[in-house]
């Protein structure tokens, strides 16, 4: 037998190779040892994980542990655990400050459910705080579900439910996760107070159906208070929502919402889609999704980029108040980067994944644009959209609605390139097609292969949106009647649009940006002129 053939055999014995499912028993391990100072205890075995745990559960709470090997809660790597495992500390609300080193191993199989009994809590960890690290770990094929419990903002993440003050850096997350019952979940951290999450990426796929009345979801982080820096969520997220009363969705590709925290240096590849409704009820619904943040209120979000498309959308059954006449308004927004950001800052940042959001009743309020989708008192600048961009109501190809006193500006990447030339300059571009790219995440931006490892919703699910060569050719003109509105997608930002009708009566010109939308005040025929294609447009 040759040295390749004898590889292969034991690659293949590996792979078959199935280990005894984990049982529920605990066992002390058989050694630690000093690092800088510290003792950390060798966790070799799913028995000693769960030693280690009830030791941090009786009082030791700042114990180090550091696996020396993959472990296995199932029978094999492909496998669940048939045990639940509650999230170490979540019972009794105990927080871990001591450190917890994957060593650059795995966990796999983990099963985590949030309960009453754990305060709604599910994951490897409940509470972290203090100087508690967890580094160095892959959680792999979790399956993770939050249950009904009596907490008013139940959490739960991969790693961490609740990151109080501690860090979590150089880690990974990827299976399956259902949050229906809780407010805030995370692929990693369900919501982070004044934490550090870093060097971290997601591919769990993410489910809510909405059982929590409003929630957020976030590929890396829930609700951050704190710093979600160089991470990338590579998974597809879904939210849902039929209620009888009011009923809120909000997910986000890095961040659901973002509270005076910082996201900076994110990547996204996974798509969104949210689908919200009221029935028989006066109350509204509503739907937010952003590529790096569903919603954003007093934090910043900066040199950052998205690849996965955003839906959201919001309809009520009913569309007045039978008592008063009144209209139901139901509120979408979607952005390329952010889908509402309200007193916050955004800058730096780049899309490249398409963007809709829409409400079935006309008077509804739906705002798609390529970076945010309603700026409400805030700030972008330097924001650079390649993407296409749909809403029923009101779009842009950087901003759907502004509102007051909000501002934003458009990347000009000559002029960037330019004034960035020294070391820490902030943007460059891909060598093979020119595209626009943070300087700091160029080696994710400019690679052939980063959409092949988008996780899609399921195996039938393309997980993409484009391939990045599809700018390398002709992009056509798109046009679209939605109602009344006039919706146009010019392939470059400086091409003239101009709208007459059948007349010849010129209503409407631009030459600013990539899209386009314009509403005539009646049916009727329109000439729609793009640079030198004319067309007849037909408005019922």
């Amino acid at each position: 037998m040759n040295k390749k053939e004898k590889f292969l055999g034991v690659v293949l014995a590996l792979s078959t190779f199935c280990f005894a499912e984990w049982s529920g028993e605990s066992s002390k391990p058989s050694s630690s040892h000093q690092i800088d100072g510290k003792t950390f205890w060798s966790i070799t075995s799913p028995e000693e994980l769960a030693w280690f745990k009830a030791q941090v559960e009786s009082g030791e709470v700042s114990m180090n542990a550091i696996l020396e090997n993959d472990i296995f809660m199932g029978e094999d790597s492909t496998s669940v655990g048939s045990l639940t495992w509650t999230a170490i500390g979540a019972s009794d609300n105990i927080v871990f400050k001591g450190v917890f080193d994957g060593n650059h191993h795995a966990i796999y199989g983990l099963k985590s459910v949030g309960s009453v009994s754990n305060h709604g809590m599910f994951g490897l960890f409940g509470i972290v705080g203090g100087q508690g690290v967890i580094k160095n770990l892959d959680l792999k094929n979790i399956d993770m579900n939050s249950g009904s419990s009596n907490e008013m903002y139940p959490c739960g993440g991969g790693l961490v439910a609740y990151l109080q003050n501690g860090t979590v850096n150089s880690s990974s997350v990827s299976g399956r996760m259902n949050a229906s019952y809780t407010s805030f979940t995370g692929g990693l951290v369900g919501q982070n107070v004044q934490g550090t999450v870093s060097n971290s990426t997601n591919k769990v796929v993410i489910t809510h159906t909405g059982k929590y009345t409003g929630y957020y979801v976030g590929g890396i982080v829930g609700k951050n208070g704190g710093t979600v820096s160089n991470c990338v969520n590579y998974a597809a997220m879904s939210g849902s929502g039929v209620k009888s009363i009011g009923v809120a969705g909000t997910i986000g590709g890095i961040v659901g919402y973002n509270a005076g925290g910082k996201v900076l240096e994110c990547v996204n590849v996974g798509n969104i889609h949210l689908d919200m409704k009221t029935e028989m009820s006066t109350r509204s619904a509503e739907a937010r999704a952003g590529g790096i943040v569903g919603f954003n209120y007093q934090g910043s979000v900066s040199q950052c980029a998205n690849y996965g498309s955003m839906n959201a959308q919001a309809n009520s059954e009913l569309s007045k108040d039978y008592d008063t006449g009144e209209s139901i308004l139901n509120y979408s927004q979607a952005g390329g980067i952010v889908g509402v950001s309200l007193d916050g800052r955004v800058e730096n940042v780049a899309n490249y994944g398409s963007v809709e959001a829409t409400c079935t009743n006309a008077e509804n309020k739906a705002a798609a644009g390529g970076i945010v989708g309603l700026l409400n008192h805030s700030d972008v600048t330097n924001g650079y959209s390649k993407a296409f961009v749909k809403s029923s109501n009101m779009i842009g190809s950087l901003v759907g609605s502004a509102q007051d006193s909000s501002s934003f500006t458009e990347a000009d990447f000559e002029v960037l390139l330019n004034q960035n030339e020294s070391s820490d300059k902030i943007w460059s571009k891909c060598a093979e097609n020119d595209l626009p790219a943070i300087a700091s995440l160029a080696e994710y931006m400019c690679s052939e292969d980063l959409l092949s490892y988008a996780v899609p919703f399921d195996s039938t699910d393309e997980g993409t949106t484009f391939a990045l060569s599809r700018y390398n050719k002709p992009v056509p003109h798109l046009v679209q009647v939605i109602d009344r509105d006039i919706q146009v997608m010019t392939p470059s930002s400086n091409e003239v649009v101009s709208i007459f009708d059948s007349r010849g009566k010129k209503l409407y010109q631009s030459s600013c940006g990539t899209n386009h939308q314009y509403r005539v005040t009646r049916a009727g025929q329109y000439i729609l002129k793009m640079n030198q294609d004319v067309r007849m447009i037909t408005v019922k």
